[in-house]
């Protein structure tokens, strides 16, 4: 009987296979193979150390306001940690690291200008109360660009890292003129944008949120075709409890579509 293979193994075979197919694309095919690429310099740094298993990555969600961003980070951490609300909340990009040897969780704040602010909490619903207060839109102070979370999380999903790093974003414009876009874009979204696409390079894998609210919406395509068109990211369809038929046919067109 052959020798089961490894994780390691088959993603190597998956990357090469991507590389044949890129090889053999036709000059038309110039959007398809850039989508490719990004894929294959993914597996390339995957792969890198050799053992996929053992390797911690940074998973960042982006995507316009609104998308379920913060909500689908809560349910892989097991606790309501993020601030999630009916309006756009996010405002700073916040980083949330595991580590299984700490007891309380220290959470660090910085601002553009260099300025720093660090605190203590015993529980995730004391660091949930902080977030809100100076993370989020509804906060203090929107002076902080980055908040970082370290923590022993002990009730998040098994299937991640042992020691992972998760990344949440603002919801973000993907404008290039406020004429294009057929409306003035406020301050705040400016803001938030410009920190959400920053934190897009720090990033190695890309999870980019489409609620099912709005399949398709222009919206959307602009954010994917500007900054998604040549880095691989996984779509994440939230928010599928509140669709309905129309919507379903929405998706599996899109679906096919790609």
């Amino acid at each position: 009987m052959s020798k089961e293979k490894s994780n390691t193994e088959w993603n190597s075979q998956l990357r090469d296979a991507l590389a044949l197919i890129v090889s053999g694309m036709r000059p038309e095919d110039d959007k398809l193979r850039r989508r490719y690429s990004a894929l294959i310099q993914l597996y390339d740094r995957v792969l890198g150390q050799g053992n996929i298993g053992n390797q911690t990555l940074s998973i960042g969600v982006y995507g316009c306001p609104k998308k379920g961003k913060s909500t689908l980070l809560n349910s892989l951490l097991g606790e309501e940690i993020l601030p999630d609300k009916a309006i756009p909340t996010t405002s700073s990009i916040i980083t949330l690291r595991r580590d299984k040897n700490r007891e309380d969780y220290e959470v660090n704040c910085y601002a553009e200008d260099g300025d720093k602010r660090t605190v203590h909490f015993e529980n995730p619903s004391e660091v949930r109360k902080d977030l809100d207060q100076w993370g989020s839109h509804q906060g203090k102070d929107p002076r902080w660009a980055t908040i970082d979370v370290i923590g022993p999380f002990p009730h998040a999903n098994k299937k991640l890292s042992p020691n992972f790093i998760l990344r949440d974003t603002p919801g973000a414009e993907a404008y290039v003129s406020e004429e294009e876009q057929g409306h003035r874009v406020e301050e705040e979204l400016k803001r938030d944008s410009e920190r959400a696409f920053k934190s897009i390079e720090r990033t190695d894998l890309h999870l980019f949120c489409v609620s099912c609210e709005a399949i398709g919406s222009e919206r959307d395509k602009r954010f994917y075709d500007n900054f998604f068109t040549e880095r691989a990211c996984i779509h994440v369809l939230t928010k599928r409890d509140l669709s309905h038929e129309k919507n379903d046919k929405k998706i599996i067109n899109c679906e096919l579509q790609e």
